[in-house]
């Protein structure tokens, strides 16, 4: 999901990112770049937003979803909205991410990504089902509001 980096580029996970008042993802990527001048300054940060297929109306859900990632994606490299699959698959679940695809493009919201990932999925297992991207971001190397975002890690680490 993170993709290719350089050798001296050192992978963190970030988990209950709070406090930051207009993004609140799952689960943070930062990625340090060993020997820079400011090692503790992520040279990116990808979002990744765990999310649940329900009962509510699929049009107010995918409404809500188009809001939240259009915020979202001006503070992070990439944000990735991942989604539970099952097998055999959920017709009106493929539907969804099908039409939440389409509306990101038109959107031109290139740097979100989408995944279904196994509820069972083991990373560390040969014999697990492999997450399928369903869309796959550009990462964006300067996201418009990155600074708020820089100043808020700055001020809180």
């Amino acid at each position: 999901f993170v993709g290719a980096v350089d050798t001296g580029t050192t992978i963190q996970f970030h988990t209950g990112f709070r406090g930051f008042p207009y993004a609140r993802p799952d689960l943070l990527i930062f990625a340090i770049q060993k020997n820079s001048a400011n090692p503790s300054t992520p040279i990116f940060i990808d979002a990744f937003e765990m999310k649940l297929f329900g009962m509510d109306d699929s049009r107010q859900v995918l409404a809500r979803t188009l809001e939240q990632v259009a915020l979202m994606e001006g503070f992070f490299r990439q944000v990735w909205l991942i989604y539970p699959s099952s097998n055999p698959p959920v017709e009106s679940h493929e539907r969804y991410v099908k039409e939440l695809s389409i509306h990101l493009s038109a959107l031109r919201m290139q740097s979100v990504g989408v995944a279904l990932v196994p509820e069972t999925f083991d990373p560390t297992s040969p014999q697990t089902e492999a997450p399928v991207i369903r869309r796959l971001p550009s990462a964006n190397a300067n996201p418009r509001h990155a600074g708020l975002l820089a100043t808020y890690l700055n001020n809180h680490s």
